[in-house]
């Protein structure tokens, strides 16, 4: 989704009323996130967001039972609002407006499940019932939810060069000095 695209979207939940929902879309758009990533948040303080690993395994991972690390997520701002995804995430965090119902309810059946694709879908449904999502289809075929997510990595390559603070270099120091150290490992 372009970003364009994405903001009229936003602006039109807020027009509707659908504040939960531009919640929702929002923090998947601004940080690029699966719509079962949602449930599994951290926002600290200082408004960095974090994912866990649960949700998207490899084989591999599968296979030895490892559990994969939370990763630092990076909102990505559309032009002319800068900030914009820290505000998101804060308010996020905030629990001042919460999420739809009908992701609430999937969120809360995750673990009898062991899944978090029904997360999702209550998402796309939702999204796929409001009429100015209809009309985005419309203008572009084939558009589904998680082009939220394709729409932050388009903005990302495009538009983008990351600044890191400090904290953000050390965290992503010690994740490829990890990865570096496991391709050794293995030889």
């Amino acid at each position: 989704m372009k970003p364009d695209a994405f903001q009229w979207l936003l602006d039109r939940m807020l027009e509707d009323g659908k504040e939960q929902l531009w919640l929702m879309t929002a923090m998947l758009g601004f940080y690029g996130l699966r719509e079962g990533e949602i449930c599994l948040l951290d926002v600290d303080e200082g408004g960095d967001v974090f994912v866990g690993g649960e949700l998207k395994r490899d084989v591999r991972a599968l296979q030895s039972g490892a559990e994969k690390e939370e990763r630092l997520v990076l909102g990505l701002d559309l032009k002319g609002q800068p900030g914009e995804a820290r505000r998101v995430a804060q308010l996020f965090r905030s629990g001042r407006i919460g999420l739809p119902r009908p992701v609430k309810n999937q969120i809360d059946r995750v673990a009898e499940r062991n899944s978090y694709r029904e997360v999702g879908a209550a998402y796309a449904q939702i999204l796929q019932r409001y009429k100015p999502w209809q009309e985005l289809v419309k203008k572009n075929p084939g558009l589904k939810p998680y082009g939220l997510r394709h729409g932050w990595a388009w903005r990302a390559h495009k538009f983008h060069a990351v600044h890191f603070t400090a904290s953000r270099q050390r965290f992503l120091w010690a994740t490829v000095s990890k990865r570096i150290s496991n391709v050794i490992r293995a030889g």
